[in-house]
């Protein structure tokens, strides 16, 4: 799966409980697929009263790139309700955004986690944090896997803050 797939998912209740199958957005960066055993999901709703908020994406079915998405009404991705989602529990990929609605993805996102993801010169990639992105980020730990590679692991809470190394690796994946 890459980002921007749109997917058929069972997607975790903010309780805890089991949660329902539903279509979601892959938003985790391409470069993680088969790194890792999991994939970093927006929710997708039918429920259009979040339609016009700057973190959500409307897709409207109507339009050739609203129907690339497979989805079968207009819905909205909810850049607000990320989860983390183990790739062999996806039932089927729908469809995909088209590049264009993957850069409105990509400013909802911003938008939904404070303006925290911003990368500046290539040859400087830094990544300014807010509280939000570090509460979403604290999940991720980074583990070597040779000279000069990195990759991210999606697991348990970890007991203290990220520290640089943690978003250097982030960085170094998920800024062009």
């Amino acid at each position: 799966m890459n980002r921007g797939d749109v997917i058929l998912v069972r997607f975790p209740h903010p309780s805890g409980l089991r949660g329902k199958k539903r279509p979601a957005v892959v938003v985790q960066s391409d470069s993680y697929t088969g790194a890792v055993s999991t994939l970093v999901v927006a929710e997708v709703t039918k429920n259009l009263t979040m339609a016009s908020d700057p973190a959500c994406l409307f897709i409207d079915t109507s339009t050739p790139e609203g129907r690339a998405t497979g989805l079968v009404r207009d819905s909205v991705v909810s850049c607000l309700v990320l989860v983390t989602v183990y790739a062999d529990t996806v039932a089927q990929v729908l469809g995909t955004l088209s590049p264009a609605m993957k850069q409105k993805l990509d400013e909802c996102l911003k938008v939904a986690l404070g303006g925290a993801l911003s990368c500046e010169t290539p040859a400087n990639k830094t990544l300014k944090l807010t509280r939000a992105a570090i509460t979403v980020f604290a999940r991720v730990k980074v583990f070597a896997g040779g000279p000069g590679s990195s990759a991210l692991s999606f697991g348990p809470r970890q007991r203290t803050e990220p520290d640089a190394r943690t978003f250097r690796g982030i960085i170094a994946h998920g800024c062009k």
